[in-house]
Order: structure tokens, then C-alpha cells, then sequence
């Protein structure tokens, strides 16, 4: 049985689109809540002419994953240090400018110029004994909760390649 409760996520930025970045525990691990994955699917249909009235059915073959959470909306308690939810939000299109020792903001890319866009990211997803492997991935920000007395929430849906689940411990 699979543990909700037992549920660690891990993302870190790629060299190279698609190619693991490996991300670690010690330092790529994000406090997400409400993790919700689906898979992205889809069915091809076969019509061939047959001499039976039989259906010769269709065959169901995955696009990609998705994934989306909640993470806390926090700075990293040092001034020009990057939030742990910086390679989140550089996968959702923004532009991060860091000036040492005073800010780290975030704004969207404008996509003229050498401006290449969203980078994207390598999420590690433990789920009790399985690790769920995202590479590639991009998304958009979703939401922002922000009431008062609660802490700020960001919502963020990204879509990668899926690559089998395997048993892993964490």
C-alpha cells in the first residue's frame, strides 16, 4: 500500500534539456503539499478492413506526466539568494536576476533576442517505496493563495517525460 503521507519531492534545474540533473535531498528538496500526478495519455484507434465484424481494438500510449502541487511562497532568509522554489519558477518562464547580498527577483521572460524561455527541470517525486522520475519538465504558475495569518501559497503545474517508476527508499 502506498503511503500519502511518506512523500518527498526533489527538483533541480538541467544542463541540457531532458537530461537528469540528478537532483539530492540536501539540496533540491521543496516543502510541496496537495501532489497530484496524472499521467497524459492518449488512444490510437484501428480501422483496418477485416472479413469479421469483430473490434480490433485500440492501443493507449502516454505523452508525458504531469504534475501539480502547492509549495510555501518564502525567500530563503538570506538577501540576493535564490528561494528553494527558484528552479520551479525559472521552468515557468520567469527570468531570475540575483544581486548578491541584496535581492533575487523574478520577471517574465520576453522570449526577443537570445532569450531562449523557460528552462526546465528534473523532479524526483519518492512516494512512499517508488520514485517517480520527471525530466524535462515545464509548467506554468497556477495559482497564489495569500490570506492573511496563513502562509503564501503558489500553485504550479508542470508536464514532462515520464520515466518508469522504480522501488527506491529515501
Amino acid at each position: 500500500m502506498i503511503r500519502a503521507d511518506k512523500q518527498v519531492l526533489l527538483v533541480k534545474t538541467e544542463t541540457s534539456y531532458g537530461v537528469d540533473s540528478l537532483p539530492t535531498p540536501i539540496s533540491d528538496s521543496v516543502l510541496a503539499q496537495n501532489v497530484h500526478v496524472r499521467f497524459l495519455s492518449k488512444s490510437m484507434q484501428r480501422n483496418p478492413l477485416a472479413a469479421s465484424m469483430g473490434n480490433s481494438g485500440s492501443v493507449e500510449y502516454t505523452e508525458g506526466i504531469e504534475i501539480e502541487f502547492d509549495a510555501e511562497l518564502k525567500g530563503s532568509g538570506a538577501a540576493g539568494t535564490p528561494p528553494e522554489i527558484a528552479p520551479l519558477l525559472k521552468a515557468c518562464n520567469l527570468a531570475e536576476a540575483v544581486v548578491p547580498s541584496l535581492s533575487t527577483t523574478y520577471t517574465p521572460h520576453s522570449l526577443t533576442g537570445s532569450d531562449q524561455g523557460a528552462e526546465s527541470v528534473s523532479i524526483y517525486l519518492y512516494y512512499d517505496s517508488m520514485l517517480i522520475k520527471i525530466l524535462g519538465a515545464r509548467g506554468n504558475i497556477v495559482s497564489l493563495q495569500l490570506n492573511s495569518g496563513e502562509f503564501g501559497l503558489i500553485r504550479f503545474r508542470l508536464q514532462g517525460v515520464f520515466a518508469s517508476p522504480v522501488d527506491a527508499t529515501f
